[in-house]
């Protein structure tokens, strides 16, 4: 008499998991007190996870203060990630933050890092790459008034800033990708803008990791 062939057993598919995601690296453009700059970070999925994970978007954050107490003075919002590298072994992931850095105060130490979000493969959402930064937040760029523009103009021409006073919104927290015992407090803009003529000094680098870049300014070399 036949028999009747085993059921088959179905396995389970494996969990995703939300640390399948790291940091691989982070690039920047020059570095100038009141100038336009891009920090470029990388991200990575290796082996088996290349098929369950993806990196989604990365934040970008610039602090003021890198060792222990810091406060946060610039962020871009969600920036969408776009494979820049391919394999079985291993996807790469590129996210780019073009922004312009504030006037920053000579001594002064400062911190700029990425942050991963990392999603399951199929549920991924696409982000626009772009998006304009104010100091504080992250809005979708509007339209410049004929205000705007002149001001652009003199900051291309003579190195002039366009400065928003900023006042402390927030308790200070900690934040995942900034480091062992740095603390964080978000500041605001108020909205006043005011136009002020600063010398432009390079920024001296003195520490880069894979997600993060402290620096200092200062008139080196002088």
């Amino acid at each position: 008499m036949p028999t009747n062939p085993p059921s088959p057993t179905l396995t389970p598919t494996p969990s995703f998991n939300p640390a399948a995601c790291k940091c691989d690296g982070i690039e920047y453009t020059a570095l100038f007190s009141g100038q336009s700059t891009t920090i470029t970070s990388y991200g990575k999925v290796e082996g088996a996870d290349t098929s369950k994970a993806i990196v989604r978007n990365q934040s970008f954050f610039l602090a003021e203060g890198a060792e222990t107490i810091a406060r946060i003075i610039g962020r871009s919002g969600p920036i969408g990630s776009m494979v820049v590298s391919s394999t079985p072994e291993k996807v790469r992931y590129q996210s780019k933050w073009t922004f312009t850095l504030p006037q920053l105060k000579t001594g002064a130490t400062y911190r700029i890092w990425s942050q991963i979000n990392c999603q399951p493969k199929l549920q991924a959402i696409n982000y626009s790459p772009t998006r304009k930064t104010v100091f504080g937040t992250s809005i979708p760029a509007q339209p410049k008034s004929f205000i705007d523009r002149m001001i652009e103009f003199l900051n291309n021409l003579f190195g002039v800033r366009e400065a928003a006073t900023t006042t402390s919104t927030a308790t200070p927290t900690s934040e995942p990708g900034t480091g062992t015992g740095i603390i964080l407090e978000e500041l605001a803009p108020t909205g006043k803008k005011s136009l002020q003529l600063e010398p432009i000094y390079p920024l001296e680098v003195y520490q880069k990791t894979c997600s993060f870049i402290k620096f200092r300014s200062g008139q080196f070399g002088q």
